[in-house]
């Protein structure tokens, strides 16, 4: 593993190093700390915010780039702790007021490009959508709304891109091989089973709802018609079903991250299929490269 500020190399330096994302959230964070000590004879790096910061797997491939935004030391620590962000923080920080029309791609290129950051990769839907912004939206959110439920988005490289949820199975994870341990949790706390669909006037003018999970006993709420938006597709959005998740501590893959998928062989505890990376932490120490996986235990189709 390497780890590179601007032109300086803390490969030598650094105790542990910390690479993070959660796909509910905006960037992939990246937190580290490496010696530093005036006059002890260790190399004396400096890294300051606003520094660039990249990290790279043991084939030298890049795994993350981004910007350092807070530095720590004390005068008595041998020590610096460093955090830094990827370029989706600008997406959440920024907002804008425009209606925005078209396909999401075309939502996508319109609202990077007036603030001159890259697009990468995206799938291409038909379909037409519309999402206003009166000044409270950003540019995150207006991309995320474009393109809807089943889809996140993620910086490649210095560029925006967005993926399909789980279409890339990227490792399998079992008790017999890199699973360390392993927790399941499933709750209906939030389930919301039945949506009523609302006019302006506070009318009913339909319903949906997940039939199987009626036997729960009718948990409902409301969506009330917004224009220019399919009033169901939207009411579906609402709807919530049982949670089941699992926090997995496991030996490290570079490719594990949040959006993609992996393969789960843990029959003590009936996980066994395909489950999205909801959020992992990678941690880098003493040579070792260890992660921690938060999966949606629902089978992908």
């Amino acid at each position: 593993m390497k780890l590179i500020v601007k032109d300086k190399d803390l490969s030598q330096l650094y105790q542990s190093v910390q690479w993070s994302g959660d796909k509910r959230q905006r960037a992939r964070s990246l937190s580290a700390s490496y010696l530093y000590k005036k006059g002890s004879g260790i190399p004396e790096v400096e890294v300051h915010e606003g520094d660039a910061i990249a990290l790279y797997d043991e084939e030298n491939n890049q795994k993350f780039v981004g910007v350092v935004i807070r530095v720590e030391s004390s005068l008595s620590g041998v020590s610096v702790q460093i955090n830094a962000i990827d370029i989706l923080w600008y997406l959440g920080r920024n907002k804008v007021a425009k209606v925005y029309k078209g396909t999401a791609d075309a939502i996508l290129k319109a609202v990077c490009g007036e603030f001159n950051i890259a697009v990468g990769v995206f799938p291409v839907i038909p379909e037409e959508r519309t999402v206003i912004s009166t000044g409270e939206k950003t540019i995150h959110q207006v991309i995320s709304e474009a393109y809807g439920d089943g889809y996140y988005i993620y910086a490649d490289g210095a560029a925006v891109s967005v993926g399909t949820e789980g279409s890339e199975v990227v490792a399998v994870i079992s008790g017999e091989g890199n699973l360390l341990d392993a927790k399941y949790t499933s709750s209906m706390e939030n389930m919301v089973n039945r949506i009523l669909i609302l006019d302006d006037n506070g009318n009913i003018t339909g319903n949906v709802q997940n039939e199987d999970d009626l036997v729960y006993g009718l948990l409902q709420d409301t969506y009330k018609k917004e224009k220019d938006k399919d009033a169901d597709r939207e009411a579906k959005g609402k709807l919530k079903r049982c949670e089941n998740t699992c926090s997995l501590e496991c030996l490290g893959n570079w490719d594990c991250v949040s959006g993609k998928a992996v393969y789960i062989l843990d029959a003590s505890n009936g996980m066994l299929g395909k489950y999205i990376i909801t959020d992992d932490t990678h941690t880098f120490s003493d040579g070792i490269h260890k992660m921690k996986l938060g999966v949606e235990a629902v089978m992908v189709e």
